[in-house]
């Protein structure tokens, strides 16, 4: 689980093979790092983050259950298998397009995966 890049959540469009990874501009959502289990969460507006480390960390063949609860502007909650683990109130997409995004980038010679199971999107205005 810690040799690769992944980010999961809401994105305004990126381009090129690794924007996802090395330079998302607005967004919101859950990312990890090449050489860490760690499990970080980001409200990034502008190219401008605010971001919260190590909020749990993955396992090898174990399920963990991410979700974020975004409300307007004001704030997003971070959940991690269920339970609250933080929350953002700055630098959250006010006024782009976002979309669901998911990506896993692997830079070792060895043969890594990571499944996404059912996602659920529900607006809250």
């Amino acid at each position: 689980v810690d040799q690769a890049d992944w980010f999961v959540g809401l994105c305004k469009k990126v381009t090129g093979a690794d924007a996802l990874f090395d330079a998302r501009v607005d967004g919101i959502g859950f990312y990890g790092a090449d050489g860490s289990a760690n499990i970080n969460a980001e409200a990034r507006k502008d190219s401008t983050a605010t971001a919260s480390s190590a909020l749990g960390t993955l396992a090898d063949d174990t399920f963990t259950y991410l979700g974020f609860h975004v409300v307007n502007t004001s704030h997003v909650r971070f959940f991690i298998n269920r339970s609250y683990v933080g929350s953002a109130v700055t630098n959250l997409p006010d006024d782009e397009e976002l979309a669901f995004a998911f990506g896993c980038r692997n830079g070792q010679a060895s043969a890594n995966a990571m499944s996404i199971g059912r996602t659920i999107l529900i607006l809250d205005e």
